[in-house]
């Protein structure tokens, strides 16, 4: 069963004809990368409508047992999908977890769905999702519910290490709507990693019927520095981390364009990131 939903974002980065530029966010410079304008005159596809920016993880970054970080749609667009991906410490392949726009949900309908979803996971614990097996590109399970995405609201996303057994270990995905305080526990995933690691992708995506590429819409989210492993929370630091983030590059597929630019929020500092060509 293949699930335009479970996007086997890794597996197809080495096919990916791809504009990488690599900055620095800092003193308030912005930091525009755009697609060469050749790429305008074809037509999407699955592979050149994507904007990933990576960030670099302070610190060692190999044992993380907890990622969080927060994000806020500005602008949604039809078929769009944002996520936060990670990888194995000790494993090839990933997961991610994320929200996305016209998703076929796991009872058939369509609308706006939260996403959680490892490879290789061998099973599952039921939450507020409903897990199911996803397959081509490599297999794994994937744990969804129906979810509104509101405007301008922040959410969190966080995977975290739950308990171990004797052929793996359990990890558990939550989003947070931090404006209401209200979490969505979409389920746990088993499998043989023990750790996660850095680099954290974050990934922008037109997903929808081809179009031409001027036509893909346009998309504006706002990604925080990812941060990993919660240190003890007392009220003057409730939420440090033992590792934080910075930002490394972003890759641009061929049919779009982003422009990338810092931003501070006060409590904490990120990148907005605008991805797609057409305002419709």
């Amino acid at each position: 069963m293949n699930h335009r939903n479970a996007r086997p974002w890794h597996r197809r980065r080495s096919s990916w004809a791809a504009l990488s530029v690599a900055a620095l966010l800092a003193g308030g410079t912005t930091v525009f990368v755009v697609a060469g304008p050749a790429s305008a005159e074809g037509t999407s596809s699955a592979s050149s409508t994507h904007v990933d920016v990576y960030w670099k993880t302070d610190g060692p970054g190999n044992n993380l047992t907890n990622i969080d970080q927060v994000m806020s749609v500005e602008k949604k667009a039809q078929s769009s999908y944002w996520s936060m991906n990670f990888w194995y410490a000790d494993a090839p392949d990933g997961g991610y977890i994320g929200l996305q726009t016209d998703a076929t949900r796991p009872d058939g309908s369509a609308g706006e769905m939260a996403i959680f979803s490892m490879w290789n996971a061998d099973k599952s614990r039921n939450r507020t999702g409903t897990c199911v097996v996803f397959g081509g590109e490599g297999d794994g399970l994937s744990c969804r519910a129906p979810y509104t995405i509101k405007l301008s609201n922040n959410y969190q996303y966080s995977v975290k290490r739950l308990e171990a057994d004797s052929t793996g270990q359990w990890w558990g995905g939550w989003i947070r709507d931090m404006e209401a305080g209200t979490d969505t526990y979409l389920g746990d995933m088993h499998s043989t990693s023990k750790a996660l690691k850095g680099p954290v992708i974050n990934f922008s995506e037109y997903f929808g019927a081809p179009v031409p590429c001027s036509k893909v819409p346009t998309t504006k989210v706002i990604w925080t520095q990812p941060a990993a492993n919660p240190s003890t929370s007392t009220p003057e630091t409730p939420s440090s981390h033992e590792y934080h983030s910075t930002y490394d590059t972003t890759v641009v597929g061929d049919c779009t364009k982003a422009s990338i630019n810092p931003v501070d929020l006060g409590w904490t500092k990120g990148v907005t990131a605008v991805a797609g060509r057409s305002s419709s």
